[in-house]
């Protein structure tokens, strides 16, 4: 049977390779940190920590193994992507859709509709995203000690992502003007089905994201879009339990005591009740983001993005009915200025860089009979610096160098990555001042680089006192095929 099937495959893609064209590829990042050390902290008790694993630079899991597919009509009127990825989680290897791509894509018409593009099904569309990412040239993430505070592509100007099966349109109006837009996917209704819901159509909407991009001929590319937010309804989200347990007297005798009842409320809360499954992104409030990417002058290109998110404000009550009301929560998400450059004129030399400034964050509490209480997020800048020097084409030296300072924070410390020598005042607020270095050789092959270097991390102020250095030699290796 096996032989059956396998052969009935082998034919099917024989048979679609006469009218499509198909293509298998590969792509991967592995880091080998043959020696890593966290300093001691003996005032904690806390002593030095090694380590020796691999691993990929961007989450808790293993090194990535991806595989993927992509078709087309040689008409190009309909094509297909999908890619895999294995990763180590949670002592399994675990295949996942890898990068968004598992989708279709449709160009069903011709004439002034010819660019008039559908994509379906969890997708990553990249047009109008902000160019520049602090961990794509470099060790970032090794020389960075609050690993999220460098804004990222998606914080100044985020892609269209589709995490669900989700729709995506876009058209080219005119040479150089793009336009897209995204929609979340189906929860759990379905139409045919007569599985309706109160503002379904509403709600999917305002969770929709809408961008526009013009390139500016020999000058550089415009863009900005709306992404859209989550509507919630007050829910009951635990209901009212009661139970009845034996509560002993003496602890030395079983026999003493009585039953006693016990009741735990009800809980509510404000959750997600409408039709859709977001698109990735959208939140409790809608975004203004904006960006420009300068190309005008030879080996420069620069990219200078703000996000602008809107307040949120939720009133919570005691019960579903709303008898009571509890509090009232205003949040204000952080504003986000970005930029990001490649500077590649002054060869051999080259410098990759991306500073950050995230401000105006706050959350607002305001409860009956009592003052409103206001916990400022504070200003949070972080630069990223990566200067080259081209050896050869192919061999680089390179360095990380990283600062991030946060500062006006009304905030309890965060400790980052749990780490246990952090130990600051008990009146200390989430304010501080951190460095990152990294020296490395980078080599680059047919289908990849590797590199192998140093990083250190020192992280330092009042939020992060006591919290030790922390050294490492990494090793990583990009591959495609």
């Amino acid at each position: 049977m096996k032989r059956i099937v396998l052969v009935s495959a082998v034919l099917l893609l024989l048979g679609t390779a006469a009218f499509a064209e198909i293509t298998w590829g590969g792509s991967g990042r592995l880091v080998l940190v043959p020696f890593g050390i966290r300093g001691e902290n003996s005032d904690k008790d806390v002593p030095a920590a090694t380590y020796f694993g691999a691993e990929n630079p961007w989450s808790g899991n293993g090194p990535r193994i991806g595989l993927s597919l992509t078709g087309k009509r040689e008409q190009g009127n309909m094509g297909f992507n999908l890619a895999f990825a294995v990763e180590h989680q949670s002592g399994e290897f675990v295949p996942a859709i890898d990068d968004g791509a598992a989708n279709i894509w449709l160009k069903p018409f011709g004439g002034a509709l010819e660019t008039l593009t559908g994509t379906f099904g969890m997708f990553n569309v990249d047009k109008l995203r902000f160019k520049y990412a602090g961990s794509g040239m470099g060790f970032h993430n090794y020389v960075s000690y609050v690993r999220t505070d460098l804004a990222d592509e998606d914080t100044t100007f985020r892609r269209f992502r589709g995490s669900g099966f989700g729709s995506h349109l876009s058209y080219e109006l005119v040479e150089g003007l793009w336009l897209g837009v995204g929609f979340g996917s189906v929860g759990d209704s379905r139409s045919f089905a007569g599985e309706f819901k109160e503002d379904g159509f509403i709600n999917a909407l305002k969770d929709t994201q809408v961008g526009a991009g013009y390139t500016i001929k020999d000058i550089g590319f415009i863009r900005a879009q709306w992404v859209g937010f989550v509507t919630k309804e007050w829910a009951e989200t635990s209901k009212a339990e009661t139970e009845t347990v034996w509560v002993q007297d003496t602890p030395s005798d079983p026999a003493s005591g009585k039953w006693e009842t016990k009741t735990t409320a009800a809980k509510y809360d404000w959750v997600n009740k409408s039709l859709d499954k977001p698109l990735g992104g959208t939140g409790d409030a809608g975004k203004i983001q904006a960006a420009f990417n300068l190309t005008a002058i030879p080996g420069v290109s620069v990219d200078l993005g703000i996000s602008v998110p809107l307040a949120d404000e939720k009133d919570y009550w005691n019960d579903l009915a709303k008898t009571t009301k509890t509090k009232t929560v205003k949040t204000q998400d952080d504003y986000v200025v970005s930029i990001g450059a490649d500077i590649t004129a002054p060869m051999p030399f080259r410098l990759w860089t991306v500073i950050s400034a995230k401000f105006g964050g706050y959350t607002e509490t305001t409860t009956p009979g009592t003052p409103t209480e206001t916990i400022k997020k504070g200003t949070d800048v972080a630069v990223m610096l990566n200067p080259w020097y081209y050896l050869t084409d192919s061999l680089i030296l390179s360095a990380d160098i990283f600062l991030d300072t946060r500062f006006g924070s009304d905030e309890a410390p965060i400790v980052p990555d749990s780490d246990p020598t952090m130990n600051p005042a008990a009146d200390a607020k989430n304010n501080y001042l951190d460095l990152g270095f990294g020296l490395y050789v980078r080599k680059n092959i047919a289908g990849g680089d590797v590199r192998a270097g140093v990083t250190l991390k020192l992280p330092g102020g009042d939020a992060h006192e006591g919290a030790k250095p922390q050294f490492f030699i990494p090793i990583m290796f990009n591959y495609g095929f």
